[in-house]
């Protein structure tokens, strides 16, 4: 049986392995800046804190949150390929779908499972997230055809962790000089 770097191989697909996670993406065919995330829960709670990061129902059990969403939301209810393709990946190992530019990625946390745990090896996951692939192209030409917004500087997944990110660095920083300052007195 091939291993799972392999097959990801197969699919044009790149792993990266971060403690416990691993983060598989696929090319999408797309100029466009879109920065989209697919889940199964809908979080009201963080909704309403946040409205930015409010979750849209675009399929039953199916949400997605991204800037600008709700003009993609229809085309993306109506292609029952993508939901089948995604309702197999979050039900399983997935935690996330995103579509960030030219770029699907699933988020596979090892708390839930891995990507080759079926009898498979991996093809099944793969095949699926080729599948999401392949319909968000399509779906970006309809949509850009449509004259859909393309999401520049949007809020999305992607744009929200990279802000979370610096904000921790220079919120780290900060304290150390704030520690650093103290004890120099």
């Amino acid at each position: 049986m091939p291993t799972l770097d392999e097959v990801a191989k197969k699919y044009s697909a790149t792993i990266v392995r971060k403690r416990g996670l691993d983060i598989i993406s696929v090319p999408v065919e797309c100029d466009g800046q879109i920065d989209i995330g697919f889940f199964r829960t809908e979080r009201k709670s963080l909704g309403k804190v946040l409205p930015f990061l409010a979750r849209e129902e675009f399929s039953p059990d199916l949400y997605t949150y991204g800037g600008q969403t709700e003009s993609w939301l229809s085309l993306f209810g109506a292609d029952e390929e993508l939901c089948h393709a995604l309702r197999t990946l979050l039900d399983g190992c997935a935690t996330s779908i995103e579509w960030s530019g030219s770029r699907a990625t699933a988020r596979v946390s090892i708390l839930r499972g891995s990507p080759d745990g079926d009898s498979t090896g991996g093809e099944r996951f793969f095949a699926n997230l080729a599948m999401i692939a392949n319909r968000l192209e399509t779906i970006y030409v309809i949509g850009r055809s449509n004259d859909m917004p393309q999401n520049a500087g949007s809020l999305g997944p992607a744009k929200v962790r990279k802000i979370m990110l610096t904000s921790i660095f220079i919120g780290t920083f900060s304290f150390l000089m704030a520690v650093h300052y103290a004890f120099r007195r």
